[in-house]
């Protein structure tokens, strides 16, 4: 039973990431190569999609202490929770089952973004950025962040997902807690932890939808698990999470009771971001970035959801400022590219948007020819101007 209950606890908690930041950030500016070599490593085997190796970075007996720390129990079940968790390093892809999966398909790809150094160890912040998949279409976010706090070996003892909010061992133990049966005798009189039939099977049926990638039937599980379950921010971004895979009316629906339930909330931020952006409260969403900037990172991302603030309200200067950084602190990634595109498009300059690509060409070393630009309705009013034609006939004299 607990054995079971542990299993789709973390798989409840992590299987699925969210729907979806060099040398220059000022958090920064000079990153120690020895602070971040544990955290390439730790990238490294996401991206490589190393189970084995990646379960082994993960210090489950610590995470397991962390996890129950608030627990009233006695020592024997303590001491047993404990060595449950130890030996479910088998079962690791259960927690980051679809992460993987995504990684696996080239469908995402895991990116360190920042370090820093702790007491025990270091914090290591990842971002993982998603490509669009076709059986998704109501996927808003492209992006999710983890810090990973390692201790001094290099081994992951905590972390959290900063959609989810909190850090993983406090979500997991507030599930934990609300599957407890508090009425019955033996955790009354005794403190051992009797579980609640019927919400561990809704938790169960749960983990199962997600397991199947039954987005639908995820989602209506979540409104089954116990009511003091329902009441955290946790349960509030996985109702968001899992909303964003079905209809836009729906993800809508659950984005507003997060805005009501914990807008004030640090974590689960750029959830709330789309939440501004459907009723274009232009201020708070850049309210919600920067405060994410302030408690996490400074990076592309951050910088072009600024830029996309700018572009949507109309400031063009600060737009641009912002879609500029984001390609000066990774010149690598799309995002800033992207955001000046749409700046440049949105101003009707056919003169810029080509000096953009011929910008954008040496970065990375590629050639764009008049046919890549074609098929795009976006690119109508591009290539109906005499700047494109003039570039057009250059490039096929070129050939």
């Amino acid at each position: 039973m607990l054995r079971t209950l542990c299993i789709a606890l973390l798989a409840g908690l992590c299987l699925a990431p969210s729907l979806a930041l060099a040398a220059n950030l000022p958090q920064q500016a000079r990153p120690n190569p020895a602070l971040r070599a544990s955290g390439l490593h730790l990238v490294e085997l996401l991206n490589d999609n190393d189970i084995q190796a990646l379960d082994a970075q993960f210090d489950w007996p610590a995470l397991t202490e962390r996890m129950i720390r608030g627990l009233v129990i006695d020592s024997r079940r303590r001491e047993a929770l404990q060595k449950l968790l130890a030996t479910m390093r088998p079962d690791t892809q259960r927690v980051f089952g679809e992460l993987q999966g995504r990684l696996e398909a080239q469908t995402a790809v895991a990116r360190l973004v920042k370090s820093r150094p702790l007491p025990t160890g270091s914090l290591q912040i990842v971002r993982i950025d998603y490509f669009a998949q076709a059986e998704a279409p109501q996927e808003e976010t492209m992006f999710s962040y983890f810090s990973f706090m390692l201790d001094k070996h290099g081994r992951v003892r905590d972390w959290v997902d900063h959609d989810q909010g909190g850090l993983a061992s406090d979500q997991l133990g507030e599930l934990f807690q609300s599957l407890l049966n508090k009425r019955h005798w033996k955790t009354i009189l005794l403190g051992r932890p009797v579980m609640d039939e019927q919400a561990l099977r809704a938790q169960q049926s749960f983990s199962a939808a997600v397991a199947k990638s039954d987005w639908r039937r995820a989602y209506g599980a979540l409104q089954e698990l116990p009511a003091e379950y329902r009441a955290t921010l946790g349960w509030a971004v996985q109702r968001a999470r899992y909303a964003s895979r079905l209809d836009d009316a729906t993800f809508r629906s659950a984005l507003a009771q997060l805005g009501r339930q914990h807008g004030s909330s640090h974590d689960g931020r750029l959830w709330l971001y789309h939440h501004y952006s459907f009723q274009k409260d232009y201020p708070r969403m850049l309210a919600v970035v920067e405060a994410f900037e302030r408690h996490v990172v400074v990076d592309a991302v951050t910088s072009y959801l600024k830029c996309m603030v700018h572009l949507q309200s109309g400031e063009l200067g600060p737009a641009r400022t912002a879609c500029e950084k984001s390609i000066v602190l990774e010149p690598d990634s799309q995002y800033g590219w992207d955001g000046l595109f749409a700046l440049e498009s949105q101003r009707r300059d056919a003169a810029a948007v080509l000096a953009l690509l011929a910008r954008y060409e040496q970065q990375f070393a590629m050639r764009i020819t008049p046919d890549d630009l074609q098929g795009d309705p976006a690119n109508a009013w591009l290539l109906a101007t005499p700047e494109f034609k003039r570039w057009a006939a250059t490039r096929s004299k070129a050939r």
